[in-house]
């Protein structure tokens, strides 16, 4: 008596791995059964048996099953299909079809069953496996109604009539398309990948400004040129600004620093401003220091300096009571011969006045003293606090 095993790498790969395994046998006749085995009686016209396999490590193990051969002389051949179960009743193996004699007279073996077929693994070696099969020639299969949109095979008479009447297609790399292509119009904003469409564009055109005459609305801004630019650059309001900021106004301007203007024509008598080179000219060329002077208690004399060609400043200091020095701040503008010095008088209430003199002490300083004369005690005294809003005019000439 033989027996058929499958082990786990016969069938174009297959590997069982399940606990249990059946095999299930159809004919198309009825058999005459050997009292080796009980044969029940299968479909109405024909022959079926279920038989229990044994399975170890991967090896299925299908028992001796002696099957009597077809009475019916009618019928010179017996069609026999074997196929192999597992445990969840999914067939997993289409173990071999045969023809059988009639007049075997015996019942027949696996290993006759193999002789009359042919070897089983070339038999089974001509099927696709369920899961993952990999078909040869011109594999075909049923077309699916159009429409269909399941796990059904698609044939190519399936998909030449989904997609017939849309090609030809364009390829997915660098596609080149021709008359009126349309894309979903990106969300206002989009900066990615998307298509544009001219939807996209116009609505973003719609709030950009013509490079030619622009009209701007809301709060323009632009970069601020830098102080100075002279260009066709757009100013902005903090440029105008800067810029405005170095001008002086028109009605009552407060110059600073060394303001400068045009010298007037000699003998000019009108609103034109005078430079100091206009006042050196009145003078015939002398230099002019003119100044109002106050000084009370032990404090240096206070000056309030109205014109100033000297070239320099005196500092105005107390020496002593009554005695008061103007000192060239740099140079030695008080030559000698060439300075005068002319000084306001205070007049005090009689008996008493006041004298105020003037002295060219050196080419740097010039000295003014005051003193009280009181005519009716006979005494003259140098005093302090004579000099109120005194005007003093020094002037060097060349």
């Amino acid at each position: 008596m033989s027996t058929i095993n499958i082990s786990a790498d016969v069938y174009n790969g297959w590997t069982y791995g399940g606990a249990t395994a059946t095999l299930k046998g159809f004919a198309t006749e009825e058999l005459t059964t050997s009292t080796a085995v009980d044969i029940p009686a299968g479909p109405a016209s024909g022959f079926y048996k279920e038989i229990a396999c044994t399975v170890s490590g991967g090896v299925v193990t299908i028992p001796l099953v002696p099957i009597d051969s077809t009475t019916d002389s009618t019928n010179p051949n017996v069609r026999y299909v074997f196929d192999l179960y597992d445990e969840n009743d999914v067939r997993r193996v289409r173990f071999a079809v045969v023809r059988v004699p009639h007049d075997q007279g015996t019942p027949l073996t696996w290993q006759q069953l193999r002789d009359y077929t042919r070897d089983a693994d070339a038999v089974l070696g001509a099927f696709a496996p369920i899961a993952s099969p990999h078909f040869t020639g011109v594999p075909t299969a049923p077309t699916a109604a159009p429409g269909t949109n399941t796990t059904q095979v698609a044939t190519t008479a399936f998909v030449e009539g989904e997609l017939g009447g849309i090609g030809p297609f364009a390829p997915l790399a660098d596609p080149t398309f021709t008359g009126n292509p349309k894309a979903p119009t990106p969300s206002p904003g989009d900066n990615d990948t998307s298509i544009a469409t001219t939807a996209f564009v116009a609505t973003l055109g719609a709030t950009k400004a013509p490079l030619a005459s622009p009209t701007f609305t809301g709060t323009p801004a632009a970069p601020t040129a830098a102080p100075g630019t002279n260009t066709t650059q757009l100013a902005t309001t903090a440029f105008v600004k800067a810029a405005a900021d170095l001008k002086a106004d028109l009605a009552s301007p407060t110059f600073t620093s060394n303001p400068a203007a045009p010298t007037p024509a000699a003998g000019d008598n009108d609103t034109s401003i005078a430079t100091t080179a206009f006042v050196q000219g009145l003078g015939q060329g002398a230099k002019v220091y003119q100044a109002v002077v106050s000084q009370s208690s032990t404090s240096a004399p206070s000056v309030t300096v109205l014109v100033n060609t000297l070239g320099m400043s005196l500092t105005w200091a107390r020496t002593s009571a009554g005695l008061y020095t103007a000192t060239a701040a740099s140079g030695t503008p008080f030559t000698a011969n060439k300075t005068q010095v002319f000084l306001g008088s205070n007049w005090a209430t009689a008996p008493s006045f006041s004298v105020l003199e003037t002295t060219r002490t050196s080419t740097t300083v010039i000295t003014v003293s005051t003193k009280n004369v009181d005519v009716g005690a006979g005494t003259i005294v140098a005093a302090d606090d004579i000099l109120a809003e005194t005007a003093i005019t020094l002037v060097v000439y060349p």
